[in-house]
Order: C-alpha cells, then structure tokens, then sequence
C-alpha cells in the first residue's frame, strides 16, 4: 500500500504543476491576446471548458475518496467543506454535458470561487497561520499535512489548483460565449 500511496502522491503532484502551468498559459493568453473573442486558443478552451472540467472535478471526487477511503487519511472539516462544493460540480458539469446545456457556467464559477477561497484559508493554516475559524475539536487538524510532494505541493494546493482551474476556465467560457453570441 505504501508504494500505491507513494505513486498516487506523486502523479497527483505532477499533474497538479501541468495544471498550475495551463493556469498561468491560458491567463497569460487573455491578457496578451489582442482579440480574445476570436483567439484560437481561447476558443479552443471555451468549446472545451465543460468537459475538461468535468474531467477534472470527477478525478477530484474519485482522489478525495481515495485518499479518505482507500488509504486512510482522514478528511479535517474544511476538506468537507471543499468536498460538498466539488461534489455537486461533477454532477452538474456530467448533467450539462448529457444535457448539452451550456447555462450554468455562473453556478460552476461561485462554487469553484468559493472553493478556491476554502483551498486557500487550509493552505494558510498549513503553513502555521492562526486559525480564524476553528476546526472543530475532535476532528483531524485542518492543518494536518498528508501529502508533500515537490516542496509544495499538498491536498489543499491539489484542491486549490483544481478550483482555480475551473473558475479560470469557466471565466474564459463565459466571455467567450458572450462575445461570440
């Protein structure tokens, strides 16, 4: 199991930088692109937006489960809180692609917002600073790092890009779709 756990850390670890790396890439091109409405790429990741999101808020359930589940590394409150926002993303984003509907894009975005804001606030206690709102006392330390891989990267920072992923992506869908509508 140790070496599963260790291989399983390490690929989540790298695929986290690849998505920190697109992250920086598809920012960088809005803001350079000099017309973003008919930008290939930014069309590209809009036409896309939905099921690369999907992809990745799916893989984000099936790891977050994994690890509580399977290895055993207990989820602290604000991990719960940042599942009961991905959770329902998978099964919106699987139902607006079944569906074809391409309406709930704001709905994606305020519940990655609020995750990005959560991801953040674990990350901070992480790294030692002060918690203002506590987690509760009998449960695992918010704190707490399972995983560190590269220097960095954590659960919170796997949550955190993920998030940050999608609200980007799904930014650059919605103007995309306004523009061209």
């Amino acid at each position: 199991m140790e070496a599963f756990t260790s291989t399983l850390n390490l690929f989540t670890a790298a695929f986290t930088i690849v998505l920190q790396i697109l992250i920086v890439i598809i920012i960088a091109r809005f803001f350079v692109s000099k017309n973003r409405a008919s930008d290939y790429y930014l069309k590209f990741i809009s036409k896309n937006a939905y099921i690369v999101s999907f992809l990745i808020t799916i893989g984000g359930m099936v790891l977050s489960l994994v690890y509580s589940d399977i290895i055993g590394y207990a989820p602290c409150t604000l991990c719960w809180y940042q599942r009961i926002l991905l959770y329902p993303e998978v099964l919106l984003l699987g139902l607006a692609l079944w569906k074809e509907d391409r309406t709930i894009t704001d709905y994606i975005i305020a519940l990655s917002g609020i995750g990005v804001i959560l991801a953040l606030y674990q990350k901070y206690l992480e790294l030692g600073g002060q918690s203002v709102l506590p987690c509760s006392a009998t449960a695992v330390s918010c704190s707490k790092i399972y995983v560190q891989e590269f220097g960095y990267v954590t659960i919170p920072v796997m949550a955190l890009t993920s998030f940050v992923f999608i609200f980007v992506v799904m930014l650059v869908h919605n103007y995309i779709s306004k523009r061209n509508s």
